[in-house]
């Protein structure tokens, strides 16, 4: 099954792929000059998802409450199984994610409430392809 990250994340968001990384091990001998590589194989690509959560009530802290629910359903992913993905008609295949960060707002904190009784939340958000 393909899950829309739209969907998930909401429409605030930027998602960028790096490309895959070469996966290898190198080994040094005593007494010798030089190492050996054994080459592993790639790793998939790195995804990576910022956004911003929006939390919506009549005071801030029924706002916050709402924000923060909305981030741990988020940090919910990160225990699930691999997926695969679509934004914007790319596909991104057997994805698993293994991070996510709150991104502190201009005063330092992480909760920035709005004239229009929002709190927003901007976050960064890694998994990676798993083939």
């Amino acid at each position: 099954m393909t899950f829309d990250l739209e969907e998930i994340f909401g429409e605030e968001i930027v998602v960028n792929d790096e490309p895959r990384q070469a996966e290898r091990e190198f080994t040094g001998f005593s007494g010798a000059s030089g190492m050996t590589s054994m080459f592993h194989g790639t790793r998939g690509k790195v995804i990576t998802v910022s956004g911003i959560i929006r939390g919506s009530g009549l005071t801030y802290s029924s706002s916050r409450q709402i924000a923060w629910l909305k981030f741990e359903k988020l940090e919910s992913l990160m225990y699930e199984e691999a997926h695969d993905y679509t934004f914007k008609g790319q596909e991104f295949y057997d994805v698993v994610w293994n991070e996510i960060k709150k991104i502190p707002n201009s005063q330092g904190g992480y909760y920035s409430f709005t004239s229009q009784k929002h709190v927003i939340v901007k976050f960064i958000m890694t998994g990676m392809e798993l083939i």
